[in-house]
């Protein structure tokens, strides 16, 4: 089996990973697949910020981070 994404919802109970952290850390780890987020709430975090993190970790993942 062959993994072709890897795909990170926020949590509603601990342990509370933040998701852009898990993103960059899969992102050194695998060459291949997806990288992505279900749910990135605006609650949490401010959309400049939230964009920041995306454009970084598409960067680091040489072009991997889906946004949809």
């Amino acid at each position: 089996m062959v993994l072709r994404s890897f795909v990170v919802a926020e949590p509603e109970r601990r342990p509370w990973f933040d998701t852009f952290s898990v993103l960059s850390a899969a992102a050194c780890v695998t060459q291949d697949i997806r990288l992505g987020t279900l749910v990135a709430s605006p609650n949490f975090r401010h959309p400049v910020v939230t964009a920041k993190n995306a454009i970084t970790i598409d960067d680091i993942s040489a072009g991997r981070f889906v946004s949809r």
